[in-house]
């Protein structure tokens, strides 16, 4: 299987399947990302396809901000995104993102803001204390 991981000021944001990631991504960064692939088809012809432009204030690789670095960025932001540094969760298999608020439908700006809560998106029973090490993207205890 090819995977693909995409970054954010130097953290992952979100690593899984090269095409269920292009397809369905479940990080706003990735969703916005892959918005601006541009379809070689005129516009009469590009129905539903919506570019996210991404507003906010662009922050300093060297004083990134505190809790999710994209947060700045994200359209789903939230006072939890400034506290705390979202954790790596399996939301669907071999799918991991780092996102208070996505889920395994997609991300927050795609289906409305929710929290899932700390333990939504864990695999049950053996893996359910699986964390992800991002920097080797291997499933480690927790």
């Amino acid at each position: 299987m090819r995977r693909i991981a995409v970054t954010y000021l130097g953290r992952l944001m979100e690593l899984g399947p090269t095409l269920e990631i292009g397809e369905r991504p479940l990080h706003p960064y990735t969703q916005a990302l892959m918005s601006a692939d541009p379809l070689p088809l005129p516009s009469h012809l590009r129905a539903g396809h919506r570019r996210i432009v991404l507003e906010g204030e662009i922050p300093s690789p060297i004083h990134p901000p505190s809790g999710c670095r994209f947060r700045t960025r994200c359209p789903a932001a939230q006072e939890r995104c400034a506290a705390d540094t979202p954790a790596w969760r399996e939301l669907r298999p071999s799918h991991w993102v780092a996102c208070h608020f996505s889920t395994a439908e997609g991300p927050p700006t795609a289906r409305g803001l929710r929290d899932p809560g700390p333990a939504a998106g864990l695999a049950s029973g053996a893996d359910a204390g699986a964390m992800l090490d991002p920097t080797t993207a291997r499933t480690q205890a927790a």
